[in-house]
């Protein structure tokens, strides 16, 4: 598995990275998947007129406007993904789960890293004011943090940007493998 992280000259600066050394003494192995286990499959739930319904209540303004937007009672604006869906192997998802939750373990050493020392606080441009607020609310609530990534699986099963897919099932990895 290879990963790259990519930093907007413009926007900011990496200002750290970790590195494997020769001595793997705690290192996590990098499991090698097998070829396939990292495709998305694309699947179709059976056509049996669960579309047709309404199940929103339109009652309810956000919904409305919901139903409004979507111009019916669906989730996807395409019709021909009405009843489409992506499935994932179990092992490109735990794969997926580990670098995840790596993201979220780096995200959080992070920004305690800059909550400690107001000159790495600084070139983020909240007002000063803030600061003893963002501390305090950090201490109380660091561990109900929640990060959101999205991914996108490929051959390689890179971490990269967004990407607006289908709904994701996980299937095991054999009946994955059959399609």
């Amino acid at each position: 598995m290879q990963s790259s992280l990519r930093c907007p000259p413009k926007e900011g600066t990496i200002i750290g990275w970790v590195l494997q050394t020769d001595d793997d003494t705690d290192a996590e192995p990098v499991i090698a998947l097998a070829e396939g286990l990292c495709d998305l499959r694309e699947h179709e739930v059976p056509r049996q007129g669960q579309a047709e319904h309404s199940w929103l209540n339109e009652a309810n303004p956000h919904e409305a406007a919901f139903v409004e937007m979507m111009q019916g009672h669906l989730l996807v604006s395409d019709p021909r993904d009405q009843y489409r869906f992506l499935a994932v192997s179990d092992s490109a998802y735990q794969a997926i789960q580990r670098a995840t939750d790596d993201l979220h373990g780096l995200f959080m050493h992070a920004t305690d890293w800059v909550l400690q020392d107001e000159a790495r606080l600084r070139p983020f441009n909240l007002p000063t004011a803030l600061w003893p607020r963002l501390r305090l609310f950090w201490a109380d609530r660091r561990n109900q943090m929640i990060t959101k990534w999205r991914v996108r699986v490929d051959a390689s099963p890179v971490i990269t940007s967004d990407s607006d897919l289908l709904p994701l099932r996980v299937l095991d990895d054999e009946r994955h493998l059959q399609g």
